[in-house]
């Protein structure tokens, strides 16, 4: 682990989202509600997370206190025999009135509400002036606010959900909540931050035996793999299978074609690093995302009028560990 800027020794936060919960399964909307629970899958993943994590050096975990974020944690923390607390402001986004309801019914009979939600999410409003987006934002920022400090030099695993992580991430780097839609936190996924500032890795799955993320808006539009060549020469064996549509050497627009595409962007890393950060909003500074530029980022872009979603950026020492090697987990 890298000092941070101030030359202390930084922070390290693994960020993981809960395993797969029932209301997952059925495609329902859980927010805070603390009825959904594991799946056999969920706790499967849990276990995955485990024997990932065994050689990362954690100290202590932090946790949502919500069962399926409780229970994923606790079966982590008994296989690394580290303490974990909970910590209420890493609950998931408040949607009261949408809690336990199937999102494909919402889209058929809430069509403009849902459509604001997607498409505004940091101006959305549920009810009574009640804005989700910009609370769980506020929630985010306290955690950071505290956390980096308090457990200086530390490895810590914060175990929460997908709303919240996208929310950690973007305070930390200070993307815009216009952006909520545009990170991917897969169940399982793994993102690093040191310091609570600077990226390491975002969404990470290759110790799931995803070779990529699942898309989750589906197989529309435009998937981008883009990586430096020293990266391409290391994720090169994870990409056998993946059928490549087109190959781009220097940056240009996203083309859309007829039908789904995949397309593979080998760039310099400076060239990497600047589509990552237009990814994000263009408001990152450069040295928190240097590091993550010099692995492998999947973006997809469903269509030319929203900007993509992230994801995921890992790095070459994430496989080399998940192969057996000594190294640090994504140093």
């Amino acid at each position: 682990m890298q000092p941070s800027r101030s030359g202390r020794p930084a922070t390290r936060f693994i960020l993981v989202r809960h395993g797969q919960s029932d209301f997952n399964a059925q495609g329902r909307v859980q927010g805070c509600s603390d009825e959904p629970s594991l799946t056999d899958a969920g706790r499967r993943t849990a276990d995955e997370v485990a024997r990932y994590l065994q050689r990362a050096g954690i100290s202590r975990a932090i946790a949502s206190p919500l069962r399926r974020a409780r229970d994923f944690a606790g079966r982590i923390c008994s296989f690394l025999r580290v303490p974990v607390q909970n910590d209420d402001r890493l609950r998931e986004i408040h949607l009261p009135l949408w809690e336990g309801l199937e999102i494909a019914a919402l889209e058929r009979n809430e069509p403009e509400l849902y459509f604001w939600w997607r498409e505004r999410p940091h101006s959305f409003v549920m009810h009574s002036g009640w804005r989700p987006v910009p609370d769980l934002y506020a929630r985010a920022a306290a955690f950071w606010q505290d956390s980096a400090d308090r457990f200086s030099g530390e490895t810590v695993l914060v175990v929460t959900h997908a709303g919240t992580a996208r929310a950690l991430v973007a305070t930390a780097l200070s993307i815009s909540p216009d952006r909520f839609h545009s990170i991917q936190q897969s169940n399982g996924g793994l993102t690093i931050l040191d310091a609570g500032s600077e990226l390491v890795c975002l969404n990470a799955t290759g110790h799931l035996s995803e070779r990529l993320p699942k898309l989750k808006d589906g197989h529309t539009g435009v998937r981008v793999l883009l990586m430096g060549t020293q990266a391409y020469r290391e994720f090169g064996p994870r990409l056998e299978g993946v059928a490549i549509d087109r190959v781009i050497e220097a940056p240009q627009p996203v083309q859309f074609g007829q039908g789904f595409q995949t397309q593979l962007w080998v760039l310099d890393p400076p060239a990497v690093a600047r589509q990552i950060a237009h990814a994000l909003g263009d408001n990152v500074p450069e040295y928190r995302i240097r590091k993550a530029a010099l692995g492998l980022t999947v973006l997809h872009y469903t269509s030319s009028a929203r900007p993509p979603v992230v994801q995921t950026i890992d790095l070459p020492e994430t496989q080399r560990w998940l192969d057996g090697n000594e190294v640090e987990i994504c140093a």
